[in-house]
């Protein structure tokens, strides 16, 4: 209970506000209060004191109040759709890439040195020619006027020809009376011996028919001697005939390389010349495609062909399915290996296949160094699964739904594909694949299975019981009458 205060307390205190009213009044300064310093002391250790009192209050009671364990969130399930690995044996499908190449393409060079007066018009990239078509043409005066000297020139020791061998038949003829004579003196000769032995004719007679004999073989000498000179001759005009013959072929050539045309029937693809172009034999002019079709160069792995030659399998000749990828949708095109270039292509750690498309018109649609890619089958594949490409993670693994309902991740090869579906190694018959694509995949998730009725009739187990069953009906069909 508060005590009341008593009267001589509250005169005192009057008193005491009478005496403060009363300087105030005077203008004069309040008297020190009796308390002092302490006093404001001890109020700010009460304060700290209840302050600290308080605080440990508070933490008694959260020590002592009682806690609940906060509940954990139920865990969700990822909904799938799975599909059963069912083995089995198959050619799977190479995925090859390459470009589209033109049969025939050329880099058209001038024959002959010259300056240009005249090309094909609008002679440019682009540009569709026919075979035969002129597409530049040189000066061919300084050509034509070198064929008509070659041709004088030859024209001129034919003639030469000629009458050596007139006097070839001259200088014969005349040999040929030369031995006659030769005889007739040699006959005279010895008949004049004889009759000098015998005492019928003088040495004088003798000695003249000896000097005519003599007269005679120097003429049959010389006469020998006129042939082979002139036969010399000849051969060697024979050899300047001919000589003349190839430097008039080469004159004509030259004439005739002065224009240039096309070999074939193509596409101009580049053209680097113009009238008033000074041009030589080394100078690349322009460049010819062939206009028939195209075939395709595709890369195949070193590992890939070494797999077909293992087993002994044929490459010239293999059926490949070309696609070219348009903004419209991918065109295919049938096709069949033509040629193997089977060196190991420098950094790529392939081999060449040459492809030659089957439909002409559509290889005509390719352009040239177009990107390419194709579908080849591989050898015969046993324990193979086929899956659908969203069921491939990185291109390395697959998940599956393990006993638990969890998923877990397992590693698989890739061997090709099969339509669609990508055949796989690595896997055991009746596992539980996710062939639905799922955004961040994790190991040990829980999954809900969506389609487990419809993967449980397509199962390995449940194909086995429908095939018995099948067999058993087959039997009973038997041995009914």
């Amino acid at each position: 209970m508060n005590r009341m205060p008593a009267d001589d307390e509250l005169r005192g205190a009057a008193a005491e506000n009478k005496d403060v009213h009363a300087a105030l009044a005077e203008g004069h300064a309040l008297p020190p209060s009796p308390r002092g310093a302490g006093w404001f002391l001890v109020r700010a250790l009460m304060a700290v004191l209840l302050l600290a009192a308080a605080v440990l209050a508070w933490k008694w009671m959260m020590a002592t109040a009682p806690h609940h364990a906060p509940r954990p969130a139920p865990e969700k399930s990822e909904p799938v759709r799975i599909a059963p690995v069912q083995l089995t044996s198959v050619r799977p499908e190479w995925v090859l890439y390459g470009t589209a190449q033109a049969p025939r393409k050329v880099s058209l060079r001038m024959g002959v040195s010259g300056q240009v007066v005249e090309t094909a018009p609008d002679l440019k990239g682009g540009l569709a020619v026919k075979k035969g078509q002129l597409l530049v043409r040189v000066d061919d005066l300084p050509y034509r006027a070198t064929l008509k000297e070659t041709e004088a020139q030859l024209a001129e020791t034919r003639a030469l020809r000629e009458e050596l061998n007139a006097k070839l038949a001259l200088e014969k003829t005349a040999l040929a009376n030369a031995r006659e004579q030769l005889a007739i003196a040699r006959r005279e000769y010895d008949r004049a011996a004889r009759l000098f032995k015998r005492g019928v004719v003088a040495q004088a007679e003798v000695d003249k028919r000896r000097t005519t004999l003599a007269a005679k073989e120097l003429a049959v000498a010389q006469r020998e001697a006129n042939v082979k000179g002139l036969m010399a001759q000849m051969r060697k005009t024979e050899a300047t005939i001919s000589r003349l013959e190839w430097a008039r072929q080469r004159a004509q050539r030259n004439v005739g390389d002065t224009v240039l045309r096309a070999p074939f029937s193509g596409v101009i693809t580049e053209a680097q010349v113009d009238v008033g172009q000074h041009v030589s034999p080394s100078d690349r002019l322009i460049t010819l495609v062939d206009e028939k079709g195209r075939e395709v160069t595709l890369s195949l792995s070193e590992r890939r062909y070494g797999a077909l030659k293992a087993v002994g399998e044929k490459i010239v000749g293999r059926a490949v399915s070309v696609i070219w990828d348009t903004v419209d949708g991918p065109v295919t095109m049938s096709g069949h290996v033509v040629r193997v270039t089977p060196a190991v292509a420098s950094g790529k750690g392939s081999v060449t296949l040459h492809v030659r498309l089957k439909d002409a018109e559509k290889a005509r649609w390719l352009p040239d160094g177009a990107f390419i890619a194709a579908r080849m089958q591989g050898p015969l594949k046993d324990k193979i699964a086929l899956l659908p490409e969203a069921a491939v993670h990185d291109a390395a693994k697959v998940f599956i739904v393990r006993a638990d309902g969890r998923m877990h991740a397992m590693p698989v090869r890739i061997v090709g594909y099969v339509g669609n579906q990508v055949a796989v190694t690595g896997l055991k018959e009746g596992m539980r694949v996710i062939i639905s694509r799922i955004a961040e995949p994790v190991e040990g998730r829980k999954v809900r299975i969506l389609n487990e009725k419809q993967a449980a009739l397509s199962s390995p187990a449940a194909t086995h019981r429908k095939e018995a069953a099948a067999a058993a009906d087959a039997a009973l069909a038997e041995r009914r009458p």
